[in-house]
């Protein structure tokens, strides 16, 4: 049979019991609260970085856009220069092929029956993707 101190015992250790599990409970919620407070700072650090290399990427994309974009108008005006000079050269010819007058014939230059020289287009090609070097 339990005497009335150890009962007094018991509940002394319950109490006791009491105050460690408060105790562990405070110390687990500042140290949750700490952790939160690192991790927090951690993936907001992160959240800059990939900011910033998202902007840095999207300005190279960009620069890539306006290069492409002005190559290809030069490439267009040199086809146009091109085609000027070929409808040129080729209403001269025209004009020569109802010529009956053989002696203006011999005496024009040669270059005229001559292709102009023009840049091979075959050798051109267009890119239509976006290319960004990643670094591995």
């Amino acid at each position: 049979m339990k005497t009335k101190e150890d009962m007094q015992q018991m509940i002394q250790d319950r109490i006791k019991k009491i105050q460690d599990i408060k105790h562990s409970a405070e110390l687990r919620k500042k140290s949750t609260e700490q952790e939160t407070a690192a991790s927090i700072e951690l993936f907001s650090a992160l959240m800059r970085s990939i900011d910033r290399c998202q902007a840095e990427l999207l300005d190279i994309m960009e620069e890539q856009q306006k290069a492409a974009e002005k190559q290809d108008e030069e490439l267009i005006e040199e086809l146009q220069r091109e085609i000027t000079e070929l409808k040129m050269r080729n209403t001269e010819l025209e004009q020569l092929s109802h010529t009956e007058d053989y002696l203006h014939l011999l005496q024009i230059d040669p270059t005229l029956c001559s292709p102009p020289h023009t840049r091979n287009w075959s050798e051109i090609s267009m890119k239509t993707g976006v290319s960004v070097d990643h670094p591995e």
